[in-house]
């Protein structure tokens, strides 16, 4: 009996198919909660240095150095083109600019009855989604995609892309490289024989 046909085989190569899913995803997670995490010392530094001890400029150099970060882990974990690190880029450092501007204010203006700003009122809800509208856009870019063996698989997300061992991510590229230029005259004279002139 060929041993591709025994149950255990089968067995195994489901089980590895669904053990790439698991890794990539897991990866991803440990990526996004890195993130949250920075986020969430950024703002406890906010809250406590800057609005209860009054140390705005410590307060910001921090904001300043968890977002570098998180920029940072961005560009290292997602393989994105100029464009899209731009937008990248744009989406991780509104929120904190918005919050830091929120906190600065406030407490430049402390003590002071008659002052209201108002910018509350916006900011915060900005910042908020400033934040959804990042963890919406990076899922997206993470360009996950079905493979030809079953398995889901974050292809923009390059700790993932060693996990395509076999090469099935890149044979199902050029598949569609391959059915895309496959109407084309040049295409066709190929498949003739005939030379290209």
């Amino acid at each position: 009996m060929d041993p591709a046909l025994r149950s255990h085989v089968a067995l195994a190569r489901s089980a590895a198919t669904q053990f790439r899913c698991f890794d990539a995803f897991c990866r991803v997670s440990m990526s996004f909660g890195t993130i949250q995490l920075l986020n969430s010392i950024m703002y406890y530094v906010l809250g406590y240095v800057a609005w209860q001890d009054g140390a705005v400029l410590p307060a910001l150099a921090i904001s300043v150095i968890m977002a570098g970060i998180t920029c940072t882990l961005m560009a290292a974990d997602i393989e994105l083109p100029l464009l899209k690190r731009v937008q990248a880029v744009g989406l991780i450092m509104l929120a904190p600019v918005c919050s830091s501007a929120l906190v600065v204010d406030e407490i430049l203006h402390r003590g002071v009855p008659s002052h209201d700003s108002g910018h509350h009122v916006w900011l915060v809800p900005l910042v908020c989604c400033s934040h959804a509208a990042w963890l919406l856009w990076a899922l997206r870019a993470m360009d996950i995609q079905l493979l030809p063996d079953g398995s889901m698989l974050p292809t923009r997300f390059r700790a993932v892309l060693y996990l395509d061992a076999f090469g099935l991510h890149l044979d199902q590229q050029q598949q569609q490289l391959s059915g895309a230029t496959a109407g084309t005259p040049a295409a066709a004279a190929a498949a003739a024989g005939v030379p290209a002139v």
